[in-house]
């Protein structure tokens, strides 16, 4: 590693360890603050995921310079490990900025819109929803380095890869059910997902267009607050 991607690194952890100082105070300072485990939650990633890639880029440097091309090697697939941690921190960063744009203009708890089966969702939720959940099931799915390093970083990538099946499975037809509530439908139509690519293609595209019912419906009240 050359001496400008440390100090590269260098520069990185300054300016995140400021974020980090805002995101914190952001957290303990308001009470007013949405989405406030969201954004504490992608603060604890990225002080799990900065420390340890400058002691990699550290220690991968070190080999460099003293010739041990496979030292090296062995540790700087690590970071592979650390860049999955980093995408999961800005997801949840994701869901806070939508907790944030969301708390005047709909009646919805972010953790609730991922995980629960009832209730309603507009179509805006749902498709912004989709938008930060997409990257981080393409990057977990394809990762380049998945395949490559050491036993322990595949094995690292095997457990996240295999634990993030079901959870996603799982916010994905919740995301759904509650489309199909916002639309005046049964949420057991969101077993159409069942059905390889076809059911995905024809869930997402009628979901995220048909517009929702105006005002309550059995499912629940209108997601959407007046004025907006």
């Amino acid at each position: 590693m050359s001496i400008e991607y440390f100090l590269y690194w260098i520069l990185q952890f300054l300016f995140t360890v400021i974020f980090f100082a805002v995101a914190i105070y952001l957290v303990y300072s308001s009470k007013e603050v949405s989405g406030k485990g969201w954004l504490l939650a992608s603060v604890i990633t990225g002080l799990i995921v900065l420390p340890g890639g400058f002691l990699v880029t550290f220690f991968t440097s070190l080999a460099t310079f003293m010739s041990l091309a496979d030292s090296a090697m062995s540790v700087y697939q690590w970071n592979s490990v650390l860049s999955m941690s980093g995408v999961f921190g800005t997801a949840c960063f994701g869901f806070y900025l939508l907790a944030v744009w969301s708390r005047s203009r709909v009646r919805l708890n972010i953790s609730n819109v991922l995980f629960s089966f009832s209730g309603r969702i507009p179509r805006s939720i749902f498709w912004l929803a989709l938008c930060i959940l997409l990257p981080l099931t393409l990057y977990i799915n394809f990762n380049p380095f998945a395949s490559a390093g050491m036993e322990i970083t595949r094995l690292f990538h095997r457990v996240i890869y295999l634990g993030w099946i079901p959870v996603g499975l799982w916010i994905v037809i919740a995301l759904c059910a509650k489309r199909w509530h916002d639309v005046s439908r049964s949420g057991w139509l969101s077993l159409i997902l069942l059905v390889p690519v076809l059911g995905a293609v024809v869930a997402v595209l009628y979901l995220g267009f048909a517009k929702g019912t105006k005002g309550p419906n059995r499912y629940g009240d209108d997601p959407v607050i007046a004025g907006n």
